[in-house]
């Protein structure tokens, strides 16, 4: 097969005026489902921000020197120089989807809490992790000391579990309703929980609980005494305030900065520092308990999670994108652990990869009005990035590619760049009349085509003769200006494919056999909507994305004649791999990707995280590069991602045991038993997970020695059921790899 410009990215893909971004954060799921976790044998290292790029969600320290960090999709950071460098000690996925607090126990024991199993504990400062026994319950979402040494976690369904043997055991005394937050206590028996729908106060240690402020449905964020008797309530807007220990509250309310307090830091009792989270992060500092408030600093994205102060005196706090701060006067010097490029729109999602052939990558962002774009650009293959001396001066860059080392493309809406120096600078080039660029194709030198359409009605198919610095129309057997192009793209330098219409009357298909030349209309059959993006694997195999009247991919084996639905995931884009390699993306956490010349497509779950535990946000761009991806998302993050049987080299983690995992007998029947290996001692959990992606039982949790190893599962649940007849899977999970084994039970 011929592959014509692999390195183009985003090749044929129709941008036109819609940004899935707009959609509202979806609960993430994805990563619990056996159908998708590590189907393709991806690892996971981060190209941008480094050390990684998910919400940090909270910090413990055990001095003032060694600490640790947790947040999304389960990574544990490990720093020993008072957070001014870190480490990633596990992750991503090494524990559990999410993790959203961590304390270090009085007895010196770390206590992290989350989805997933939901309590974690380790004592070997962070080696290795057990869930210890605790009642079933969803997302934990806070973690306290209580007066005395106990320790308590709060979460979903008004949970909140308290041990009183430094976590090895815990017991329910929540009080059973809403989504608990933030929750203290004051005494050993006196506490309160504040979160979405529940603000309660107990004074019998959890036996029984009362409504001390009313309930709201976007909730509370933070509960805190400041001593015995002051006490204080933020939400977004407001506060409460209480002057008798509890008793009595007072509320209060200005739209006026600071804006979504979500949590403080008390230095004394009129001294503390705050941290916003819902529209931008903040750090504020009063003296006056709250009467007058003195701004430190801001930035874009969601916010910050948390803060706390280190042995020593030492301020910390993260951010939904990835930061690391820390500060030794109190936030009037900040300074960042955490490698993050990108400005003003550092929050803004990566909207488009732009690779040349030799392997150097560009990628840009795309951020809100009034704000400079990123433009990143890398030599190592994606694995780390920096800003370049120049850049294209676009606003947004949707479309391009290169067609070599030296020549290409990139366009947003009637703006376009031009490159002959492989990227170095960039020359202004512009298409004739207002013409919105949807898509190019390099398929010689001295052909460069672009599809476009105008806002007006109709658009167009364009030519470049000189390497994109001028284009002119293209006529030959297309339409004058009267349909409007989506996609564009040549599998070979003489037959090409260019796609018209916004919906399904009006969708077109051309075809070219001379290189552009001349162009004749298709006619075919299963295209019943508009087409959004197109890849062709050689002159007859191509699959298109189709577009709102009825979404999905659709395949033809005969040259766009006749097209069949392959899968129904619908608003994708697409992009070329190698050889029978493409990639989709979409409104999901995860990409989809063929790996036949889009006969079949596997969904492939992506450890971005979400500024909240429990969400997550979608995948926004996707190249394909030597043995893997790289993927883009919101917070200008990009992931390399790696097939795990090719040999990785990761300065991270440099984990790479093979793994096995065989069952017999396989149907089972009242038990089977599973056999795995590995030729490198690792930290490994085994699971058993039914048709739908919950977990059904915990086989293993903990380190892994090199070798064979056999357990036998008996067809039970975790609490000693049997289980029902059907499908499920067992799978195997390391910090660097995963296995994934189906199994059949009968009775």
């Amino acid at each position: 097969m011929l592959r014509l410009c692999p390195a183009a990215s985003r090749r044929g893909s129709a941008r036109l005026d819609f940004d899935p971004r707009h959609a509202l954060l979806a609960i993430g799921l994805c990563l619990l489902s056996p159908a998708v976790v590590g189907a393709t044998g991806l690892s996971y290292s981060w190209g941008h921000p480094q050390p990684q790029g998910n919400t940090i969600f909270g910090m413990a320290f055990a001095s003032a020197d060694e600490g640790w960090a947790v947040g999304g999709s389960g990574f544990i950071l490990h720093t020993t120089d008072g957070g001014e460098h870190w480490d990633l000690q596990h992750g991503p996925l090494a524990v559990a989807p999410d993790l959203s607090d961590i304390v270090w126990t009085p007895a010196g024991t770390l206590i992290a809490c989350g989805a997933g199993e939901a309590i974690f504990r380790s004592t070997d400062l962070g080696a290795s992790w057990n869930s210890p026994a605790h009642p079933s319950v969803g997302l934990l979402r806070d973690l306290c000391i209580v007066p005395g040494g106990d320790l308590s976690a709060a979460g979903d369904d008004g949970a909140v579990l308290r041990s009183t043997d430094d976590g090895l055991t815990w017991s329910q005394v929540g009080p059973g309703a809403g989504t608990i937050r933030h929750h203290v206590w004051v005494t050993s028996n006196q506490g309160y929980v504040v979160g979405q729908e529940v603000s309660h106060r107990t004074t019998n240690g959890g036996a029984s609980w009362s409504e001390f402020i009313p309930a709201e449905f976007f909730g509370y964020n933070e509960v805190f005494f400041t001593d015995p008797q002051h006490g204080f309530v933020l939400e977004d807007f407001g506060w409460w305030t209480s002057v008798d220990g509890g008793l009595t509250w007072v509320e209060g309310f200005a739209p006026t900065p600071p804006l979504y307090r979500y949590r403080s830091l008390h230095l004394s009792a009129d001294h503390w520092l705050l941290v916003c989270h819902g529209e931008g992060g903040e750090l504020w500092e009063t003296t006056n308990a709250g009467a007058d408030w003195t701004e430190h600093y801001s930035q874009g994205g969601t916010g910050f999670p948390f803060i706390v102060q280190a042995p020593g005196g030492r301020v910390h706090f993260g951010s939904d994108l990835g930061d690391l701060f820390w500060t030794d006067d109190l936030g009037q010097t900040l300074h960042n652990a955490a490698i993050n490029l990108g400005g003003q729109a550092l929050h803004a999602a990566v909207e488009a990869f732009f690779a040349r052939p030799d392997g150097r990558l560009f990628a840009a962002n795309q951020p809100t009005s009034g704000e400079t774009p990123a433009w990143l650009r890398s030599d190592d293959g994606g694995a780390t990035w920096f800003v370049p001396p120049t850049t294209p001066g676009l606003y947004w860059a949707f479309e391009g590619g290169f067609y070599d080392s030296s020549r290409g493309v990139i366009g947003m809406y009637e703006q376009m760049r031009a490159t002959t120096n492989g990227g170095d600078t960039w020359i202004n080039s512009t298409l004739p009349a207002t013409y919105r660029v949807t898509g190019f194709a390099f398929p010689a030198a001295d052909r460069f085509f672009a599809s476009a359409y105008r806002t007006s009605g109709g658009g167009g198919v364009f030519r470049s003769t000189d390497g994109g610095l001028s284009w002119s129309s293209v006529a030959g057997g297309l339409p004058a200006s009267t349909v409007a192009f989506t996609s564009i793209d040549f599998p070979t330098p003489s037959i090409g494919y260019a796609t018209g219409g916004f919906d399904a009357a009006s969708v077109r298909l051309y075809r070219t056999t001379d290189g552009g030349a001349t162009w004749q209309q298709r006619t075919t059959s299963g295209l019943t909507s508009s087409i959004r993006s197109i890849v062709w694997f050689d002159a007859n195999i191509g699959v298109a994305s189709l577009g709102f009247e009825s979404p999905g991919l659709r395949r033809t084996t005969d040259g766009g004649l006749h097209w069949t639905e392959v899968d129904d995931t619908g608003f994708l884009d697409l992009v070329p791999g190698n050889q029978l390699e493409a990639g989709a993306v979409g409104f999901c956490d995860c990409f989809r990707h063929t790996r036949d010349a889009g006969a079949t497509w596997e969904a492939v779950s992506v450890p971005f995280s979400g500024p909240f535990p429990g969400y997550t946000q979608t995948v926004t761009a996707l190249s394909h590069r030597d043995g893997g991806w790289l993927i883009g998302g919101s917070g200008c993050k990009i992931l390399v991602a790696t097939e795990t049987t090719t040999a990785v080299s990761s300065p991270v983690d440099p984990f790479s045991a093979r793994l096995s995992l065989i069952a017999s007998p396989n149907p089972v029947g009242l038990a089977t038993e599973i056999r795995l290996q590995t030729t490198e001692a690792t930290s490994a959990q085994l699971s058993i997970y039914d048709a739908q992606g919950a977990r059904v039982a915990t086989l293993f949790e903990g380190l892994l020695t090199a070798g064979d190893h056999q357990l036998v599962w008996n067809a039970e649940d975790r609490s000693g059921r049997a289980v029902a007849q059907g499908v499920y899977f067992v799978r195997l999970a390391t910090p660097r790899a995963s296995k994934l084994l189906k199994l059949v039970v009968t009775r």
